[in-house]
C-alpha cells in the first residue's frame, strides 16, 4: 500500500528500495499486535553526508517535511476509502 500510494504521489522514479539495516526500533512489538504493519523510510538520512536516526550526529532533513506530510495524508485517504 505504501509503495502504491507513494508512486501515485511522487512518481516511480522517486521510489527506491532500502538495503536491510539493523535498527534499534521496537517496531517488532507492534507487528506482534498488527501483522499488517509496514516499516518504511522517506529519505531522512540516506544521503552519504548524513547519519541515520539514533546517531548523535543525526540532523533531521527539513526538506522532507512536506514529502512526509503528503505521504501520510495520501496513506490516510487510501485507507479510509477502503
Amino acid at each position: 500500500m505504501v509503495r502504491d500510494v507513494a508512486t501515485s504521489l511522487f512518481g516511480a522514479e522517486s521510489i527506491g528500495t532500502v538495503n536491510p539495516f539493523m535498527g534499534s526500533e521496537d517496531f517488532a512489538f507492534m507487528l506482534e499486535q498488527n501483522p499488517n504493519g509496514a516499516y518504511f523510510t522517506i529519505g531522512a538520512g540516506d544521503e552519504p553526508d548524513r547519519c541515520m536516526v539514533h546517531n548523535p550526529g543525526y540532523d533531521f532533513n527539513d526538506n522532507i517535511l512536506l514529502t512526509g506530510a503528503a505521504l501520510w495524508c495520501g496513506l490516510t485517504e487510501h485507507y479510509l476509502r477502503g
